[in-house]
């Protein structure tokens, strides 16, 4: 059985910490050469940033929640770092960050961008801005390095050592005369404990010795090798040919021990130098193998989403075959370039077609590159960054069997391409991200239960036997203490993590958590820095609907500071009022329990609720800050959302009723010159200046630009909305645009003027004389002059005497907003013996909380007799009904009060009702005679008793019992719908104790 051999950059698979063989490690001679320096800093987390002590520069932002105007991805995450720069402790103009990529995943956007000194990056300074759909940052992970304790500022200019120079000089060191499958050279500023030092940065992947993903910095002035590293690991990438069919491949999926429920050494399951036995031949399984190539008469290895290659030695080739049916056994070395293939092609089709996350290398276009039989034959793994390939070794259990062991290199894989390029191994955080791809997996085949051991095993053929023991994912160790600066044994902490959440949760959250929480990461991330990015992605993805498994898990572990730390979210943070909202707290305590929760929900001071998850109704609009404290009994914490709930007014609709962004001329505005040399024109990128306008800003500007005219230049312009608005109907009426004055002469004038006659005379709204407005976004409230008008018109107007600045807007709109009433449209009632039926129904309501019911007898007052619960905001007409039983004889008088949540009300016309109990049994003539075709009937009966109503034809057969029923003593009054019946005369019955009377009708059709 081989050792374990994977990368980062060199990523190696761990050796379990209790073995006395330490296996899966670099080899003797890569760990000869390297040259690693101490490049840890002290780090600690306050509230919602893990801080470094040095410097000050917060290295993680978690649960951000700092929103952006909307905008390009970059220009977003530029905003916020130049609205932050002093947090941040950057430079506040960001002139010496420099963009690189944005990476877009199902959850938002995640934008890469270096620090730079001069025209060289800074080594290892990504920064990495996660912004979600909703345009709102929510992680930040900071790589900007500070100069400390330095007394001497560096040369950071003078180069000695060329590129080429320092690539020979690498391979010098390393010993490499044979083949390379990749090698660059690129300068450097590099950084170490405030010192910065120009370097050249050599990359080096051997084909043919010292196998692995050199790394060696060459300082750039006296050429000093003062840093080299074997960072490999291993990776994936596929083919685009047309000629693509499924072929046919037998595989071991899962591992032949898994599908057996055996153990190593049991009969038959025994590596025996890659012979076959009946045993594992047994447990060999055919799948498809989607896309391959089929090129000149071959199939080969070759899909989207995997290719297979030959990049290191044995160089055995690229195991084609003259059928699309690569059935082989363990014993041919085709079996393993089929299993990888499987393997990766059927993993990464799961993270892009069925979760939906896009996720490819980002160092070449198609499928994940892999060699079956690499590494010179030895016993050894790896994921190489540099070209993003995976490469497997043979001996023992040849790595290329263990999906265990092909899913771990791919994690590593996923782990560069989500961060495109900044894989970590800090703490041993890649390694424990492979381990939990494999396993993950392996747990959904369903073959072992949690009280197997192997339920929890790493490498389950590959490894727990006498080659090496594997590893777990029922690790114990507690963060941080339980480092012991081993990234295989440290990396099971993270992988045990995630597995005790996929227990909980399941495979497809934690996968999709896990893709979209390692792209908010960088190359410097830790495990707790994961953690925070794993429960992001969790509110981002599922609203946070799993926070509730994962956080204790991520407590347990360490990874989120205590003693105590308050923290919660809400299932909604805006709407109409009454706007009711569901609190969840999610705040941690170790190691003792939260005890208490003391919630405000208003910013008034007030004590709210004291649950731990209550719920809130908001019945006023507004905007709300929510606070919550919570105390383990010793220790306290608060939290504080600001601007948290948005609350809008119900009684308010908003109607865009014009918005221009310029972007498809200027037909919709009449420019009219009133007697300068310039007007106003729509410039597209790239501008003629440099207008400032706010983020929202972007293709056409509508621009009286008299800089652009030239000299000479007087500029009395005005731009007139072509179209007449019809305010009637609007309460409220608003101007909304994105804005740029500037102003170089004191006498420049920028207008904004409305007319409510059609133009004859204008009001001005927004008058600015000789001083800049720049890089706002106006909102003007114009009701005065044109709420509840028609022929309104809007124009805006430029005066700039001389060869002056512009003025320029964009999305320029108007809006109008009306106020929806509670509409009643009828109140009625009917008397029935002695209750009183009343019915009302309503056009439209707003912000209605519903209706008291009030009833006065004579001339006594009212009094409130019931509640009737309206439907807060609809313009869709509804229907009430309200009984009230019992009444007395007597006359009686009924209103309405309209209640609003904000507890203003209002009270209907009041109807009469005439409660009157009869003295006697009587059967009234039916109302109308004759009928068509329909009538109603009419008795009263003075005390209780069963009831019958019936009607005959003229032959005396009965047609229709219209009562039999018990009924209180009162007036009564029955429909008789006789729509299937003949014309003709027709006989209706009463009957009650010893009462019987008789009435003839007549249906005329």
């Amino acid at each position: 059985m081989k050792q374990l051999f994977t990368f980062l950059n060199l990523i190696l698979i761990f050796t379990f910490a209790f073995s006395p063989i330490n296996l899966a490690q670099k080899p003797v001679d890569n760990n000869q050469l390297e040259i690693l320096t101490d490049e840890s800093e002290q780090s600690e987390t306050i509230s919602n940033m893990r801080i470094n002590s040095q410097t000050g520069v917060p290295i993680a932002l978690y649960r951000v929640n700092y929103y952006v105007n909307p905008d390009t991805p970059e220009r977003m995450a530029r905003k916020y770092l130049l609205e932050n720069s002093e947090l941040l402790k950057i430079e506040n103009d960001l002139s010496d960050l420099k963009y690189l990529t944005t990476k877009e995943t199902r959850a938002g956007y995640h934008i890469h961008l270096a620090q730079y000194i001069g025209e060289y990056p800074v080594y290892n300074s990504t920064l990495n801005i996660t912004i979600d759909r909703n345009n709102k940052v929510v992680f930040v992970m900071n790589g900007y390095k500070l100069a400390y304790g330095v007394k001497i500022e560096p040369d950071l200019e003078t180069i000695m050592v060329t590129e080429n120079t320092a690539l020979l000089e690498a391979k010098n060191y390393l010993g490499i005369q044979g083949l390379t499958a990749f090698e660059n050279s690129e300068t450097v500023i590099y950084y170490n404990k405030g010192k910065f030092r120009l370097a050249q940065k050599v990359n080096i992947v051997p084909s043919e010795e010292i196998f692995g993903d050199w790394e060696v910095l060459v300082d750039a002035q006296t050429g000093e090798i003062f840093r080299a590293e074997d960072k490999a690991c291993y990776l994936h990438s596929g083919g685009d040919d047309p000629n693509l069919v499924n072929g046919s491949g037998w595989v071991f999926d899962p591992d032949p021990i898994t599908h057996a429920r055996t153990t190593y050494g049991s009969p038959g399951f025994l590596d025996n130098n890659d012979a076959d036995s009946d045993s594992l031949t047994a447990h060999l399984e055919v799948r498809t193998l989607y896309d391959i190539d089929f090129n000149g008469g071959v199939y080969t290895l070759k899909g989207p989403w995997a290719e297979i290659q030959d990049f290191e030695s044995p160089f055995t080739g690229l195991h084609t075959n003259p059928t699309s049916d690569f059935h082989f056994t363990r014993s041919d070395d085709n079996f393993e370039a089929a299993n990888v293939y499987f393997h990766i092609d059927n993993s990464m089709r799961w993270i892009n077609d069925s979760l939906g996350i896009l996720l490819t290398p980002y160092q070449y276009v198609g499928g994940v590159r892999f060699d079956p039989h690499g590494l010179n034959g030895s016993d050894n793994s790896h994921y190489l960054s540099s070209t993003g390939s995976l490469a497997f070794g043979d001996g023992g259990v040849d790595d290329a069997e263990d999906l265990g062991v092909v899913l771990h290199e791919l994690g590593h894989g996923i782990h560069d391409w989500a961060t495109v390029g900044g894989i970590s191994q800090t703490e041993g955080l890649s390694e424990g991200c492979g381990d939990y791809w494999c396993t993950s997996y392996i747990r959904s085949t369903g073959y072992w239960t949690t009280g197997d051991p192997e339920y929890n095993w790493v490498f389950i053929w590959d490894g727990h036997n006498p080659f090496w023991p594997g590893r777990i994912t029922n690790y114990t160790a507690h963060y941080p203490e339980g480092l012991v600066g081993q990234v295989h044994t440290d990396g099971q902490m993270w992988a045990s993590s995630l597995m005790s959440i996929y227990d909980l949760i399941g495979k497809v959250p934690t996968d999709s958590d896990f893709l979209e929480g390692l792209a908010m990461t960088n190359g410097s991330s830790n495990q707790p820095d994961a953690a925070n990015a794993f429960i992001t992605a969790d509110q981002m993805l599922y609203s946070g609907a799993n926070l509730v498994h994962i956080i204790p898990v991520f407590a347990d572990r360490g990874y989120i500071e205590g003693p105590i730390t308050a923290d919660f979210m809400a299932d909604v943070t805006s709407g109409q009022a009454p706007l009711t909202v569901q609190f969840t707290d999610l705040s941690i305590s170790q190691p003792n329990p939260i005890v208490s929760w003391e919630w405000d929900f208003d910013n008034d001071g007030t004590i709210d609720a004291t649950t731990q998850n209550p719920g809130w109704q908001y019945t006023n609009f507004g905007i709300y800050t929510v606070t919550l404290t919570v105390s383990d009994g010793t220790n306290f914490d608060s939290e504080t959302k600001i601007d948290y709930i948005t609350v809008t007014d119900p009684n308010q609709v908003t109607d865009s009723l014009f918005c221009d962004s310029f972007e498809n001329g200027i037909g919709l505005w009449t420019i009219i010159n009133n007697g300068g040399t310039c007007d106003w024109e729509i410039f597209t990128p790239s501008y003629p200046n440099d207008y400032t306008l706010p983020a929202t800003s972007s293709g056409g500007v509508l621009a009286a630009d008299s800089d652009v005219c030239g000299s000479g230049t007087t500029m009395n312009t005005t731009a007139e909305i072509t179209q007449e608005f019809d305010f009637s109907n609007y309460d409220i009426v608003t101007i909304e645009f994105d804005n740029d004055w500037n102003v170089i002469d004191a006498a420049d004038e920028a207008h904004i003027e409305v007319s409510n006659d059609a133009g004859a005379t204008w009001t001005g709204v927004w008058d600015q004389v000789g001083s800049d407005i720049r890089d706002t976004h106006e909102s003007i409230n114009i009701s005065s002059i044109a709420a509840n008008q028609s022929n309104v018109k809007i124009r805006i107007r430029s005066v700039q005497p001389g060869w002056d600045w512009w003025w320029a807007v964009d999305n320029f709109c108007v809006y109008g907003t009306y106020i929806i009433p509670v509409e009643l449209t009828s109140f009625t009632g009917t008397v029935v013996g002695g209750v009183v039926n009343l019915n009302w129904s309503t056009a439209s309501e707003t912000n209605n909380q519903g209706f008291e019911i009030e009833r006065k007898f004579e001339n006594k007052e009212y009094n409130t007799i019931g509640f009737a619960n309206g439907f807060g905001t609809t313009t869709e007409p509804k229907e009430y009904i309200f009984v009230d039983e019992n009444v007395e004889p007597g006359i009686y008088y009924y209103r309405l009060k309209q209640i609003d949540f904000d507890g203003s009300f209002e009270f209907s016309d009041e109807i009469e009702m005439d409660v009157v109990i009869p003295i006697e049994y009587s059967l009234f003539q039916n109302f109308p005679n004759p009928f068509n075709p329909s009538t109603i009937i009419k008795y009263s009966i003075p005390e209780q008793g069963l009831v019958t109503l019936k009607v005959f034809n003229a032959i005396g057969e009965e047609i229709i019992s219209l009562v039999n029923e018990v009924k209180q003593s009162g007036v009564y009054e029955i429909e008789f719908n006789a729509m299937n019946l003949p014309s003709g005369m027709y006989f209706y019955r009463l009957q009650s104790g010893s009462f019987v009377e008789t009435k003839k009708m007549i249906l005329l059709k």
